[in-house]
């Protein structure tokens, strides 16, 4: 059961000085989760761009960035999920505000063919993107232990700090193609790989630890392929990073670099895994 009536938050079309109320708690969202706030929520003319936030991504020998376009949309009060009609010229404005990113901060949720609309245009254009809806922007402010008093603002009835505790988070499992055990929850360096011949995958498979990539590998070189094997291989925390889902997209999407499965098994799998953990880095996991 929802926790935050987001319907508290006045619609953006009120006649009055709340009607911008939505971009504020954007604004006031990001900042508690770190991010850098580069361009305010302003009226008039913006671009298409409500905000524009820097994600610092601190490595362990470089740091970099990502500049994410954010667009509030709160649509709660109509009942409208966004549709690719209320988002057009994406890539455009991402390039028109200098951004890497695309983001966008509902209230409700997005349809099916903006989905679409976005995976096609913008990763091949070497883009990322991401949403936020009710729900998760919902468990990203309770998963956190701090004070939540700042959400008075914008809502008129808070839960008990007893409630505050996130919800189980939901995503298609993927199995270990070695053990059985849930890939994406694996407290190990988990992989993905595949193995096969120009554009063709023969064999693509997920496995929870080096050990069971290990044997993976050894059934995979016994094989009777010859000496043009290709290799893809990637860990998961790549593959979760925006980065590492657009080389992922970029490979195994209809038109990658790997797209056509000779293998069944292989097919299956890549559409599954593409499918989870979509759902995985969409829920916020």
């Amino acid at each position: 059961m929802p926790r935050l009536n987001f319907r508290d938050i006045t619609a953006g079309n009120a006649k009055d000085y709340k009607s911008d109320l939505f971009e504020y708690f954007a604004e006031d969202f990001f900042k508690k989760k770190g991010f850098n706030i580069i361009k305010l929520p302003a009226r008039g003319t913006d671009g298409g761009a409500d905000l524009i936030i820097i994600e610092p991504l601190i490595g362990k020998i470089s740091s970099s960035e990502n500049r994410w376009l954010v667009s509030c949309k709160h649509s709660v009060h109509s009942n409208r999920a966004i549709g690719k009609s209320l988002e057009q010229d994406v890539s455009d404005r991402l390039k028109k505000h200098n951004c890497n990113g695309f983001l966008g901060f509902y209230s409700l949720g997005m349809t099916e063919s903006l989905r679409e609309y976005l995976d096609t245009t913008l990763l091949k254009e070497g883009f990322i993107w991401t949403v936020y809806n009710y729900v998760r922007i919902e468990r990203e402010i309770f998963e956190e232990p701090i004070d939540h008093n700042w959400l008075k603002t914008y809502f008129k009835h808070l839960p008990l700090e007893s409630e505050y505790a996130s919800p189980k988070k939901s995503y298609t499992s993927l199995n270990c193609s070695s053990c059985g055990s849930d890939f994406l929850i694996t407290d190990k360096e988990a992989k993905l790989a595949a193995w096969g011949m120009g554009t063709h995958c023969n064999v693509f498979e997920y496995v929870c630890s080096d050990s069971c990539y290990g044997q993976l590998e050894h059934d995979v070189l016994v094989s009777n392929w010859d000496d043009e094997i290709h290799h893809w291989e990637k860990s998961l925390s790549q593959v979760l990073s925006p980065m590492g889902y657009k080389d992922f997209f970029n490979n195994f999407s209809d038109d990658g670099g790997m797209n056509k499965s000779s293998d069944p098994r292989a097919g299956q799998n890549i559409k599954l895994a593409m499918s989870s953990i979509h759902q995985y880095m969409i829920n916020g996991c």
